[in-house]
């Protein structure tokens, strides 16, 4: 149907006609009520007739209405029509992607503008399609002609999954098939749906989709923004469907100076392979951001390794982005070879059982076996558990594993075994490492705060150092322990396991990481997160020197440097006396986690040529379930994905959560607990950031919470329904040593926060009124001497709790001080984290290892008294504020999600022998 400029939708007056498609008929409209102009997409009539395929438009439609990002077109809502409905949507202004492209072209821009051009708008794009997968929805029909770019250079990704929600049962296609509107038509094994141009082949081939064919329309698109013509091109539809599955894709069309690492991408997403295809557009985003890097383009280029070809499809980048098509039919023909080999010895010798023993290889064979967790745990390898690692014997592994209930013990698997056993007096130990010898394992306990040592064959922890966060640590063959102290200024510090002299700083400042002591035991490696390499450096402090470009830590096995680039394993020869790499870094292996929050890779090597790592999707997921005050599990609320933090809101209906992404990027979501229906509130990428700890307004209608943005430290506010935050405050730098500040408690009257440093810790007030004009100024209140931080104020406001160091220590205890006065510190507790109020304020929960514990309150007479604490139930320590009390002292926590199992570690002996093959 066509509507008249004047007529009246609702509280929408049409203004005139912008387009027609496949979709529907798009009009502008002002919307009357809140005065402001909109889209009204008018549905197909075929709706009209159809009463399921309505409702089920309407179920998506809310679905959709949820995606919250500055890159995708808004969906405001649905209105009656004489013939059906309309969607209201965002009106965005500016021209299409398709219109741009060929605007770029015909004034015959140069390579080099091209390549600027379209990275930035690439980039966008990725990111909202990071969004929306993130929220389980995809696109189905991305194409230029959905795409607008305003006038600012902003992106705007219109029809988002509107090819799933209207879901057609037939349909022509159009007549321009080369840029065909929404195209549906059947077939035996499902419907074709989407744009024939921009297909990808498993649609074209009418099976399911999930978000990778979204990853090869992308593909599509900016192989189409690099080279000014469509990919696939053809007279009739089913011309242009053939060359989608068939045709071999011309990179020479390709501008001859695109950066490797770009040219790989375009590669890796249009690969028609769905198993090698790019798995996240996460990973395109991020190496978007790193094209116009030099040093980055440097690290890809040397670690670019041979491509398979797929039907003609050219450099899809086994180790890296790009490589040159001859050698991929090279590479191709040796992974084959290699692969039916190791299958035959893998079959004779009978490896692949994933509980059996490891038996000892031949002198030749390389032999691989899966190792499951132990029942009843899972591999969640991330920031507060740390990496499997093999003993210098190559005889031994240690690991830290987490139960489904989220205790974290310490275990030991024998290669001669199938067993694994619990090491006990070892809870919450993080990040193993073996002495030289073999006959004891190092690592971190947070809830005593201080590295520990325990030995294979028995005995308690033996205390070897004070320390607060440990994120990896070395052990020296003199007895020099090396450990990253994330915690202070000194990032890398070495003290000796007899004990004796106080720890001694190796490397200050920055951001080193993941000490590992070379065997002369007088020079270290270390990862330099800020440049991105490793760097070698005398124990001693002396001859800091970089040695070769990474993305994650390095360790020294064989004769050779083991680090990572990307998602990819590469050994390097590295000479000890010169301490220095020579010839090309060999790729071991694709698909390597790291660390959730830290870049260390999850692997390990022994100089015995054992080798061990773990790939897939890094870190489990978490769950959000409810339990009883008494900490019984009553329901589950649904899989958060990787959470860092739970925050309910002042009417407990909802939540707030920190989320890491695939890169470790934390961003803050809102949580509709009736059905886990997500809202991503923030968007900080890069070297911007935000805390996983923040308040809510007395009132609900906004949190507060800290954030690093250009290099400013701030303290921000932001509506709980989502837009741009406010910056309240812009933190002296000597209050936090340049982190971003923990905001965790707001007064009942909405004038004051409380904030502290997630360093050098002090809490401090800040008053949200000042004089006109004057700028917010905070005021300090409890010292940094205590290391203060996570303060909670009682629900009457008479106290204010928090944990802090236990006598001066790096132990962290639950101590109360009157409000706002301050001046009366006493001690709750000698260990503990996490302090949260009850509602009724009788009650104080706080974490004491991984178990959440609970006291009894009890004022009179200006003073307050608290009995011993209980255990109540496990909790996941280690991703800030895991837990958060309802007012009815309910639990809703962040635990192990049961939907999720870790993966298998992968144990490799002999993988030298790999080496030599090639």
């Amino acid at each position: 149907m066509s509507l008249k400029p004047g007529t009246r939708l609702g509280s929408y007056e049409v203004v005139g006609q912008l387009g027609q498609g496949g979709m529907g008929e798009v009009y502008r409209a002002r919307d009357t009520e809140l005065d402001r102009d909109v889209a009204l997409k008018i549905l197909p009539q075929a709706f009209a007739a159809d009463p399921e395929r309505l409702a089920r438009f309407q179920r998506e439609a809310k679905t959709l209405a949820t995606l919250n990002h500055p890159n995708i077109a808004s969906i405001y809502g649905l209105e009656s029509t004489p013939d059906g409905r309309a969607l209201v949507m965002e009106l965005v202004q500016g021209q299409t992607l398709g219109d741009l492209i060929r605007a770029k072209f015909e004034v015959h821009s140069s390579k080099f503008e091209i390549i600027q051009w379209a990275v930035p708008i690439a980039r966008q794009i990725a990111d909202a399609l990071e969004c929306a997968h993130e929220q389980g929805i995809v696109h189905r029909d991305l194409k230029p002609a959905n795409v607008m770019v305003r006038d600012d250079g902003t992106v705007k990704i219109l029809d988002f999954g509107l090819a799933k929600a209207m879901a057609p049962e037939g349909g022509a296609s159009g007549s321009d098939v080369s840029n065909s509107p929404t195209l549906t038509a059947h077939t035996q094994m499902g419907m074709i749906l989407g744009t024939a141009a921009y297909m990808a082949p498993e649609q074209a081939r009418g099976k399911s989709v999930d978000k990778r064919a979204d990853i090869w329309a992308f593909g599509c698109v900016l192989y189409e923004m690099l080279t000014g013509a469509r990919l696939f091109k053809g007279d009739e539809v089913s011309d242009v469907l053939a060359a989608v599955l068939r045709q071999d894709i011309d990179w020479t069309a390709l501008p001859s100076d695109t950066p490797p690492m770009l040219r790989g991408l375009v590669a890796r997403c249009l690969d028609r392979d769905l198993k090698t295809r790019l798995r996240d557009i996460g990973e395109a985003r991020v190496a978007l951001s790193r094209v116009n890097d030099p040093t980055a383009q440097g690290s890809m280029a040397q670690n670019s390794a041979g491509a398979i070809s797929q039907g003609g499809l050219g450099p899809s980048a086994q180790s890296g982005f790009g490589a040159p098509a001859s050698t991929a039919r090279l590479a191709l023909r040796e992974l084959v070879a290699w692969g039916l080999a190791l299958a035959s010895i893998a079959a004779a010798l009978g490896i692949w059982l994933t509980r059996a023993p490891v038996t000892a290889p031949t002198a030749s064979a390389v032999v691989r076996t899966m190792i499951p967790p132990p029942d009843g745990t899972v591999f969640d390898f991330d920031i507060t558990v740390g990496p499997a690692v093999i003993s210098p014997n190559g005889q031994l592994i240690a690991f830290s594993a987490r139960s489904r209930d989220g205790r974290i013990q310490l275990w030991l698997r024998p290669l001669d075994s199938a067993n694994a056993r619990a090491i006990d007096g070892t809870d919450g130990a993080s990040f193993p490492f073996w002495s030289p010898d073999s006959r004891s394992i190092g690592y971190y306990s947070p809830g005593r705060g201080r590295l520990e040592r325990v030995d294979v064959a028995g005995g308690a922890p033996v205390e070897i150092v004070k320390a607060g966060f440990v994120r990896g640590a070395s052990w020296g063959p003199d007895g020099t322990i090396a450990y990253d102290a994330s915690d202070s200024g000194t990032r890398i510090a070495v003290v000796n396991v007899a004990g004796g002299a106080p720890p001694r700083p190796v490397v200050e400042g920055g951001s080193p990481r993941s000490p590992w002591i070379l065997p002369d035991g007088k020079h270290l490696l270390y990862f330099n997160r800020d440049k991105l390499r490793i760097h070698v450096v005398g124990i001693d402090g002396t001859g800091d020197t970089p040695v070769v470009e990474a993305t994650s830590s390095a360790i020294y096995a064989n004769g050779k440097l083991l680090f990572m680039r990307e998602d990819t394993l590469l050994a390097q020869s590295f000479d000890l006396s010169s301490r220095t790499v020579s010839g090309t870094p060999d790729s071991i292996a694709r698909g390597i986690q790291t660390l959730l929050g830290d870049p260390r890779g999850v692997f390990s090597a022994s100089d015995t040529g054992v080798l061990l790592f773990q790939d897939g999707v890094a870190g489990a997921a978490t769950s959000l379930a409810w339990f009883d005050h008494d900490g019984k599990r009553q329901s589950l609320v649904g899989e958060v994905g990787t959470a860092r933090g739970v925050f309910l809101s002042p009417d407990n209906q909802t939540a707030v959560i920190g989320m890491l992404d695939a890169e470790a990027q934390l961003s803050l979501w809102r949580v509709t607990l009736a059905n886990n229906q997500r809202i991503r509130l923030t968007y900080e990428i890069g070297t911007n950031d935000v805390s996983s700890f923040l308040t809510w307004a007395p009132d609900g209608r906004s949190i507060a919470y800290g954030a690093k943005r250009d290099g400013k430290i701030i303290i921000n506010r932001l509506a709980s329904a989502g837009g741009q935050p406010e910056r309240l405050f812009e933190v002296p730098n000597e209050h936090t040593l340049g982190t971003v500040p923990r905001v965790t408690a707001w007064t009942k009257d909405a004038t004051t926060l409380i904030y502290a440093s997630q360093i050098k810790g002090g809490l401090w007030k800040l008053p949200l009124k000042s004089a006109a004009g004057a700028p917010l100024t905070s005021i300090p209140f409890i010292s940094n001497a205590f290391n203060a931080q996570n303060a909670q104020l009682s629900p009457n406001e008479r106290w204010i709790v928090y944990q802090g160091s236990v006598g001066g220590g790096t132990v962290s205890g639950i101590f109360a001080d009157a409000y706002p006065s301050g001046g009366l510190r006493r001690e709750v507790a000698d260990r503990g984290t996490l302090p949260r109020w009850s509602a009724d304020g009788k009650s104080l929960f706080f974490a004491i290892d991984n178990q959440l514990s609970v006291v009894d309150v009890t004022e009179s007479d200006g003073s307050i008294q608290f009995s011993p604490p209980r255990g109540l139930m496990p909790v996941i320590v280690g991703r800030g504020f895991s837990y958060d009390v309802a007012k009815d002292s309910r639990i809703l926590a962040l635990v192990t999600s049961e939907t999720r199992a870790s993966r298998p570690l992968t144990l490799v002996q002999n993988w030298l022998a790999t080496l030599a093959a090639k």
